[in-house]
């Protein structure tokens, strides 16, 4: 072989050779900046976070020793890359809800998001066959259908993303149990007429206390009814009950209404009879204090003209002007009489 040949292929190979290693080096530096990045994360302004590293919740140390969760709040951030850290994007101030009715579909209607890490698309759903669980026994027996819509919020982060799989359901069947231990100690009548917050304020209480003794980070907002009905056999004759007891309530408020303004009318006609009987007693008492002192002035006046006749008279005929229009007179001729014996 040619030597200037093989100095060229040597030459060329090993060219060849620091070129691979160039790209090879340049490959590993750009991986390690690429996996390196990849712990860079953004939280949405609606959104908090929660990061664990190698399987475990990153806490905060305090100065006075005691440790709390470390939540990120919205912002961009950094962590180790996978699978050192891992990130779990919440929404706290978001209203979630489950309804507890016989013929819906789960599907869609609570989202599970921010349990969901970062790897995972968000808005991951779950769906269930049609639960058979509206119909509940009432405490005296009767069968009622209720559809119930259960509003929650997270309280705590670090117990809604890890200690339950599936908040939503556990929202629901500890609304459910809640429901069916209330109905057991209500009468059908209540729940379909005037006990209808009572049940749904039992419901709610119930319902957190079950979800805090199981530790979910979940708080009860609010429980309304989306329906409540009796079983389509005997419908007719709950809806004629409900009329009645309707018709039974219309009718007491009515008496009551009439009571209170026969009440009313009478404690005014009585005040007006006590202010006139009032007015008139003092105005009597006035005439008999006027009188007795215009008589004691005449008293004084007769004592001291030292009792004469004259005064006497004239005290006799003031009487008898006064006595005399206000009873009826008799005139007798006393002469006839004589002449007629």
């Amino acid at each position: 072989m040619n030597p200037e040949a093989t100095s060229a292929y040597c030459i060329s190979n090993r060219l060849v050779a620091k070129a691979v290693r160039a790209v090879l080096w340049l490959t590993m530096v750009a991986g390690l900046a690429v996996y390196a990045l990849s712990g860079v994360y953004v939280v949405k302004p609606e959104q908090q976070a929660l990061v664990t590293r190698f399987g475990q919740l990153r806490h905060l140390t305090m100065p006075d020793g005691a440790r709390s969760t470390r939540i990120i709040l919205p912002g961009t951030h950094y962590c180790m890359p996978w699978p050192i850290d891992k990130v779990y994007y919440i929404k706290p101030n978001e209203v979630k809800s489950v309804l507890i009715s016989q013929a819906a579909l789960y599907a869609g209607e609570a989202e599970i998001e921010g349990e969901i890490p970062e790897d995972e698309p968000e808005g991951e759903q779950y769906a269930e066959t049609p639960r058979l669980g509206a119909e509940f026994l009432t405490g005296d027996e009767n069968i009622i259908h209720i559809a119930l819509h259960v509003q929650y919020r997270i309280s705590d982060p670090a117990k809604y993303v890890f200690r339950c799989a599936n908040q939503a359901k556990l929202v629901r069947d500890a609304s459910e149990m809640a429901l069916a231990d209330t109905l057991a100690r209500t009468h059908v009548d209540e729940v379909l007429t005037t006990g209808k917050q009572v049940v749904l304020n039992r419901v709610k209480t119930l319902s957190q206390e079950r979800l805090e003794s199981l530790a979910a980070g979940v708080d009860i907002i609010s429980v309304n009814f989306a329906s409540v009905s009796p079983p389509a056999d005997v419908s007719d004759a709950f809806k004629d009950v409900a009329s009645a007891l309707e018709d039974r309530d219309r009718i007491i408020n009515e008496a009551e209404g009439d009571q209170q303004e026969a009440f009313h009318r009478a404690r005014g006609k009585a005040q007006q009879q006590i202010s006139e009987a009032t007015a008139d007693r003092d105005s009597k008492i006035n005439r008999a204090k006027g009188e007795t002192d215009r008589f004691l002035a005449v008293l004084a006046e007769y004592q001291q003209s030292g009792r004469s006749e004259t005064s006497l008279t004239r005290l006799y005929l003031e009487a008898i002007e006064e006595v005399l229009p206000r009873t009826q007179k008799y005139i007798i001729d006393t002469a006839s009489r004589e002449g007629a014996r």
